[in-house]
């Protein structure tokens, strides 16, 4: 399971570094490579998956036959970028990706069961400060945590 959250920096070259943590959970027990594809999620952060889950991912999307599929597929498939960890735990996140997520150097890395969210750290953080503020007004008594 991927999960935590760790604020990190892009290199001049868009490159971040994958904290140690969670380089074993990325390499795939079959192939012993470290594949992860990286792209758009449909409400503006980049997702990172392992390879096999994005198999996974990839199917679910194959399947949706109406125009939001059409969309969801453009605006992931078409945008996923597949790298692998290089020697140095280094994933490139492309100019293209960095552009649609608005990633400039700043990002913070959340792991959520079987990805990755990526985001430009203010947003991040905002986006958290919502959370927080529908979580405190909703009713939670169903949920046992």
């Amino acid at each position: 399971m991927l999960k935590g959250r760790s604020e990190l920096s892009l290199d001049v070259k868009g490159r971040m570094a994958m904290p140690a943590r969670h380089r074993a959970a990325l390499i795939d027990p079959e192939t012993g490579r470290s594949v992860v594809v990286t792209t758009v999620h449909p409400r503006g952060f980049l997702v990172i998956y392992p390879y096999r889950v994005w198999l996974g991912v990839v199917a679910r999307l194959e399947a949706l036959s109406d125009e939001q599929g059409r969309e969801l597929r453009r605006g992931m498939i078409g945008n996923a970028h597949e790298d692998e960890l290089d020697g140095s735990g280094r994933i490139l996140i492309t100019p293209e990706l960095r552009d649609e997520g608005g990633i400039e150097k700043e990002v913070t890395l959340v792991g959520v069961g079987n990805s990755f969210e990526l985001w430009p750290t203010p947003a991040y953080r905002e986006q958290r400060a919502k959370d927080r503020e529908k979580l405190a007004a909703a009713d939670l008594s169903g949920i046992s945590l």
